[in-house]
């Protein structure tokens, strides 16, 4: 039985799915795109030493700070309950999409931690699960339950026309594989129809908002421009603590900027292959691995952090 949407609901169904006005792309934008990227790479891949993997988690470390960049790159990757619980929480949301009557929103955390347990989809993942202790666990399905019963209250039920997909991969190779852009969209809607843009990519997130989730967008119209060749029709950034979104209509001008955002920051990247990196203190000195040791960090967190610091740095 269909229930009536709330005004938060309805809006989501008007902005992201039921938007008439779909623009048809011509045939060359991705090799533009392309273009634009390598004819401002070229310089400097043909001088850099090995390949490079670069997403968004990358771009936004190294227009924050090469030193939070260089200092993130070489340390050893170990999951924390902040970084699992959106996978956690992820699981479980497409646990409901494929089955209805999967239960309360604990349950579907219940299922997805069990399932995320058993190793067959990252033996990390499993591990870091198995050997936590009871009150974390806790926490873990906690946090997570508030991120999932946030989805199910404020978010329409999905319609399967919509053509639904969580955690959608999208890779893209320039020169030849030797600089590879990845991404992966949280969720992702709507299918294919020529060069007509009919994709919808939604980013969630539990914290606060920041100037870099627009940039994260238009990184992800790049990339899904990239692979099939057709720019997304919408990218938004959807807050689960205000029920409310930030939308953009992707457009030639925006995926300009994304352009040349992504080109600067590989740019540093490989810059690094052959100098020091160069300090940019600010709050995210607060969550760098090298802030004991930075004394222009360490400075900045003494004298210049704000009231209210630290935020949440984790997305969904």
């Amino acid at each position: 039985m269909s229930r009536e949407r709330t005004p938060a609901q309805q809006r989501i169904v008007d902005e992201l799915f039921t938007h008439q006005d779909r623009p048809v792309w011509d045939a060359g934008v991705r090799d533009r795109v392309r273009s634009g990227l390598e004819d401002a790479l070229r310089a400097d891949v043909e001088a850099m030493g090995e390949a490079i993997f670069v997403g968004k988690y990358q771009l936004d470390q190294i227009h924050r700070c090469e030193g939070r960049f260089a200092a993130t790159a070489a340390r050893e990757f170990a999951w924390t309950v902040q970084m699992i619980r959106g996978r956690v929480a992820h699981t479980a949301i497409e646990i409901a999409m494929m089955d209805p009557d999967a239960g309360t929103p604990l349950d579907l955390i219940d299922r997805a931690v069990a399932a995320l347990s058993d190793g067959s989809e990252q033996e990390s993942v499993a591990r870091f699960l198995k050997d936590l202790d009871a009150v974390d666990m806790a926490r873990l399905k906690g946090e997570a339950n508030n991120a999932v019963v946030g989805f199910m209250s404020d978010w329409p039920a999905i319609d399967r026309r919509w053509y639904p997909r969580t955690e959608a991969s999208a890779r893209a190779h320039l020169f030849g594989g030797r600089v590879k852009l990845g991404a992966k969209y949280d969720m992702a809607f709507g299918p294919p129809d020529g060069m007509r843009a009919r994709v919808v990519i939604v980013d969630f997130k539990t914290g606060k908002r920041h100037s870099s989730h627009v940039d994260d967008l238009r990184y992800y119209a790049l990339v899904e421009t990239l692979k099939t060749g057709v720019p997304p029709f919408r990218v938004a950034s959807y807050y689960l603590h205000e029920a409310d979104f930030h939308v953009e209509t992707i457009t030639e001008e925006l995926l300009g900027t994304a352009v040349r955002r992504t080109a600067d920051g590989i740019r540093r990247i490989i810059a690094l292959q052959s100098r020091e990196p160069v300090l940019n203190p600010g709050p995210h000195c607060l969550f760098c691995p090298a802030r004991e040791t930075c004394q222009p960090g360490m400075r900045w967190i003494e004298t210049e952090r704000p009231p209210g610091e630290p935020a949440d740095e984790d997305g969904f």
